[in-house]
């Protein structure tokens, strides 16, 4: 069997749906992720100018930077193509100071010190980065980290007052997790 099988199989089996998360914070990302499926007019002209852009994972950052609404954006590498999906606006009202996607290997300590104290991070494909993917699950600083299995989103955020992970999936993949059966 394939190491990709054999990790989606154990996210598989560790994963509960929206339904089961109780933490605020977790839950509206999670529904910004798995459910939210809001039609910004951003979307058309990335489209024609990324024919070969994965646009369901695009649009679910953008959404997820609507909801954060950083002072700042860093990406990494630079030249990535989710780069169309990031905008060059400032957020009035931000929530969070830093906001950095990762798109290959890089320095967790790096991160962190771009993260600050508030701040998220999202790693695109973190079972291909299986170590980074793990110093974020269990750095205490990361107080919320989301496992989507194709993204891995980390908070640190002052309002967040001890370490939580959750394995998030579809509810429609494990539909005796949708919460009427206890």
């Amino acid at each position: 069997m394939s190491s990709k099988l054999i990790s989606y199989l154990k996210f598989y089996w560790n994963a509960t749906t929206v339904y089961h998360l109780q933490a605020p914070m977790a839950s509206d990302i999670a529904q910004i992720v798995l459910n939210d499926h809001r039609w910004y007019y951003i979307f058309d002209e990335i489209k024609t100018l990324s024919g070969k852009m994965d646009h369901p994972k695009g649009r679910k950052l953008f959404r997820l930077l609507q909801y954060f609404k950083p002072n700042s954006i860093t990406i990494h590498p630079e030249n990535s193509e989710f780069q169309v999906y990031l905008p060059k606006i400032k957020f009035q009202n931000s929530s969070f100071e830093n906001f950095i996607f990762v798109d290959s290997e890089m320095d967790f300590t790096e991160i962190k010190k771009i993260i600050g104290n508030n701040g998220v991070m999202i790693l695109n494909n973190p079972y291909n980065k299986s170590d980074l993917q793990n110093q974020l699950k269990e750095d205490k600083d990361i107080q919320l980290t989301l496992n989507f299995h194709y993204f891995l989103i980390g908070v640190r955020h002052s309002n967040l007052l001890e370490k939580q992970h959750f394995d998030v999936i579809d509810f429609w993949k494990k539909p005796w997790k949708i919460g009427l059966f206890v």
